[in-house]
């Protein structure tokens, strides 16, 4: 398969990789090859974690951090230290030759990091996950409001997408001022801040017995080495949704789903309505207005 000025040798393309509807790897490598144009940016120049799924999505995967030895020279990589000793070498994203080669490898699911590889320890955006107890949409939903509003009030620009998964993350794109320490503080602050308006239907509880049917508002994707699901990623359930990008006026449709679009069905939309965060970059932020929203005495180390 030609790619850009690479030939990707496919193999076992009739290969089983989800169920309900039965969906094929080679199925898989042209939903990213015809994705990329949307996905390539927000996973280009970021250090990559997949979830490789070697007999489909029915059976056992795994997440990968470390590249395999008989990747191709030309996957770019890097190679980070562990805070406990030895070091992991990473595939950075670059393209869509490079996603349909991931995908022939079997890797379904794409988890960039929040920074890219030439500031490595600066985030340029900060994510919330909304992840609710039970299966309760309508409360997700309500969460990502008062999340919008909190940004809002703290000068920062949310946007919104379905995970594909049980979901949504608030996603807010900021300038690379502040390491990871900062940012994560801040986001910390504002899951509190948004649970304090509704603390019966939100927490921020980790444990997860201990937050019954509470919507978590999730803000350890923030830390150092964490990732979030890329936009226009698969996800490993059946009928191969995706986790795609939407307006805030679909965000409060009563007829939304966290697995709203598919991989059938998200080219459909994307034709129709572009995409939903093709602006992002451009309203990254600075945090000196959301430390003074906040009252946080972080502002004499944010500036």
């Amino acid at each position: 398969m030609k790619v850009g000025n690479r030939i990707i040798e496919i193999t076992h393309p009739d290969k089983i990789m989800f169920s309900d509807p039965t969906i094929t790897k080679k199925e898989v490598i042209d939903y990213y090859h015809a994705i990329a144009k949307y996905m390539v940016p927000f996973l280009k120049d970021r250090v990559l974690t997949v979830q490789a799924f070697p007999e489909g999505v029915m059976h056992q995967g795994f997440y990968q951090k470390n590249v395999q030895s008989h990747y191709l020279s030309w996957i770019p990589t890097i190679t980070i230290d562990k805070k406990d000793g030895g070091s992991t070498q990473y595939a950075i994203g670059i393209n869509q030759a490079e996603l349909v080669y991931l995908a022939n490898q079997n890797c379904v699911v794409f988890h960039p990091w929040l920074s890219r590889v030439d500031k490595l320890d600066f985030p340029d955006k900060i994510v919330f996950d909304l992840d609710p107890s039970i299966d309760d949409f309508s409360a997700v939903q309500h969460a990502a409001l008062v999340a919008k509003h909190v940004l809002e009030e703290c000068g920062l620009v949310p946007f919104v997408m379905t995970t594909g998964s049980r979901g949504m993350h608030v996603v807010t794109p900021l300038r690379r001022l502040y390491t990871f320490e900062q940012v994560s503080d801040i986001a910390r602050i504002i899951a509190e801040r948004i649970v304090s308006y509704d603390p019966q239907t939100f927490t921020v509880e980790i444990r997860k017995d201990a937050r019954k049917s509470k919507v978590f508002i999730d803000s350890l994707r923030n830390n150092s080495g964490a990732t979030a699901v890329c936009p226009y990623s698969l996800r490993p359930r059946p009928g191969a949704p995706v986790a795609t990008p939407i307006t805030w006026a679909q965000a409060t449709d009563k007829t939304l789903t966290s697995q709203q679009y598919n991989l059938y069905t998200v080219g459909h939309k994307l034709k129709k309505d572009g995409c939903a965060w093709k602006d992002f970059k451009r309203y990254a932020q600075t945090l000196v207005k959301a430390c003074r929203a906040l009252n946080t005495k972080m502002t004499d180390r944010i500036n």
